[in-house]
């Protein structure tokens, strides 16, 4: 039996582990011949198909999710179209739902797999021919030959019985990062999440370790950990935490963990965690107390703000915070309460989406006695709801937007941050001039939104946030002669008593290099670029603080 693996994903740098898994877990069943097509749901479905049916299989699967359904879709009726013969099975999250509808509309799918299919993939293909034995394999839904539904529920495997991914040929160990699990479930009920009834189990310790031994064998520099609460119970996530510390310094690690489950020793530890090793998506999703209850998520709110603020002001990890705006009982008041207290914390990057409908979460099934108004095709956005009309979740699209292009941009980030401790309502305040500019539907470059945040600055009169702006602008390597500010050409090299603050001292004189200063308020600073020319970053940056102008005579000491 030839199997085609279609592996549709959303980007080339995304990679999911399904094939691995189930591979390494079928790698047992006699007479599979395995082949993989991989592509991106951007590219043209019949392209995809073109090359699953010239490896004219007998079996073709694929893993869906809510990004790859369409591209999924649209592959396999094109190869069913070429090659009626061929049997497709589908998994992944977009069944963990109800599947009668979809298999009645699509009866070109021979059957889903809900759940975790590592075992019941491994069994369906011993059986795939034989219909008398799908009744007993978990997870699998199908239209039987009396045109009857039948379902058998949700698959969850044993854990520690499956192979490693890695060691399965179709591990992609390619991409700028790769993925691991050491735990699956939840023990948090949330009604958005598709975990919110998978019970929380974790893979051995040995097995953890050994996958990471492999992955600094193939020098991988960054793992994403798909745990859906890492720290979920803190003493095995302090335990991991310092295994990563100590024996895999040189890898990052990108978590995601539930603020109101901090206790002290996690917080130590997390304290402890090297600079920039720790990547921490935040699951906040509201500060509401009583939208995390309509979600059934009776979270200490108190806790989990202290926890965010905590990892934004006492340790050295990248912080993305989580904010979800459509939940049940939400307004855009709450919202923007949430909002304004968050960003004078300062993470990292702070993430507004609208909530989706999930197939398979309790909420989905909610929405319509909860009057939760979604799009019937993925993503399931919610477009409105009795506490939220449509007219404020389209401003809360652009809302993100505008942070995704201003607050999450490095190089704008401390100008924004600066404005948000004037006016911690910056973000908000923002939204109506800029839902009027091209930048709100439009794609705009680093340099346009430098100078559009650059006008609202001044307009508003933040000035300390413009100034922050126009150092930031010439730090990036912009021209210091037609930018932000009226930087001016300095001879000699910078004064004696000026502190070098980025690059490395220029060991020439000054004749072979061109010097700038910025002017502001209560600082000076003078860039040093090597030639003639200032078309790229500085090659140093000393800076003062402001007493008065000088000469180019005062760099002669440097000379």
């Amino acid at each position: 039996m030839r199997l085609v693996w279609l592996a549709v994903n959303a980007s080339y740098s995304h990679s999911s582990l399904a094939l691995p898994l189930l591979h390494s877990a079928a790698r047992d069943v006699p007479g599979v011949e395995w082949h993989a097509v991989r592509g991106t749901a951007k590219e043209p479905p019949i392209e995809l198909a073109d090359r699953v049916a010239a490896l004219a299989p007998d079996v073709v699967a694929a893993s869906v999710f809510l990004f790859t359904r369409r591209a999924v879709l649209d592959t396999v009726a094109r190869v069913k179209a070429l090659r009626p013969e061929t049997t497709v099975i589908l998994g992944g999250p977009e069944f963990l739902g109800e599947n009668q509808d979809f298999l009645q509309r699509n009866p070109g799918i021979g059957a889903v797999m809900r759940g975790e299919g590592e075992q019941s993939f491994a069994r369906w293909l011993e059986a795939h021919s034989v219909a008398s034995q799908w009744p007993d394999i978990p997870g699998l839904c199908w239209i039987d030959a009396r045109g009857n539904y039948r379902d058998n529920g949700l698959a969850e495997a044993v854990l520690d019985s499956l192979p490693l991914p890695e060691e399965s040929p179709f591990f992609d160990w390619g991409g700028p990062f790769v993925q691991l699990e050491t735990s699956r479930g939840c023990p948090n009920r949330c009604s958005f999440c598709t975990s919110c009834r998978s019970r929380p189990r974790a893979f051995s310790w040995n097995r953890v370790v050994a996958e990471l031994e492999l992955v600094r064998r193939h020098e991988v520099s960054e793992v994403r950990i798909l745990d859906r609460t890492f720290n979920s119970p803190p003493e095995r996530a302090i335990k991991l935490l310092r295994l990563f510390r100590d024996e895999y310094p040189d890898i990052s690690f990108h978590l995601e963990i539930h603020p109101a489950a901090f206790t002290e020793a996690l917080c130590a530890e997390l304290e402890a965690a090297r600079p920039e090793q720790l990547h921490l998506e935040i699951g906040l999703q509201s500060g509401t107390p009583s939208v995390l209850r309509a979600l059934g998520r009776c979270d200490n709110v108190g806790r989990a703000w202290d926890s965010v603020g905590f990892l934004c002001r006492k340790t050295q990890v990248r912080t993305h915070v989580d904010l979800i705006a459509g939940l049940p009982k939400q307004t855009f008041d709450n919202l923007r309460a949430d909002l304004a207290r968050l960003a004078q914390l300062g993470p990292t990057e702070i993430q507004l989406e609208v909530l989706k409908l999930l197939p398979g979460t309790p909420l989905h099934s909610q929405a319509p006695s909860l009057g939760l108004v979604a799009s019937p095709m993925p993503p399931y956005d919610v477009l409105a709801t009795p506490s939220m009309p449509r007219q404020d979740l389209t401003d809360i699209r652009r809302l993100s937007r505008f942070i995704d292009q201003f607050y999450n941009q490095p190089q704008l980030h401390e100008a924004i941050r600066t404005a948000l401790v004037r006016n911690p309502s910056f973000l908000c305040d923002e939204l109506p001039t800029y839902s009027d500019s091209e930048l709100a539907t439009t794609p705009s470059s680093l340099r346009n939104r430098f100078r559009y945040l650059h006008q609202r600055l001044a307009k508003q009169e933040y000035d300390g946030a413009r100034e922050k702006l126009e150092l930031a602008w010439i730090l990036h390597g912009f021209s210091p002669e037609r930018g932000l500010s009226e930087a001016s050409c300095w001879t000699g090299l910078p004064p004696i008593d000026a502190g070098l603050i980025a690059g490395t001292p220029p060991n020439h004189t000054a004749a072979k290099h061109r010097v700038w200063r910025l002017e502001q308020t209560n600082q000076e600073y003078w860039f040093v670029y090597r030639g003639r020319g200032a078309a790229h970053k500085p090659l140093a940056v000393y800076t003062r603080e402001r007493h008065g102008s000088g000469s180019g005579k005062a760099g002669s000491a440097r000379e």
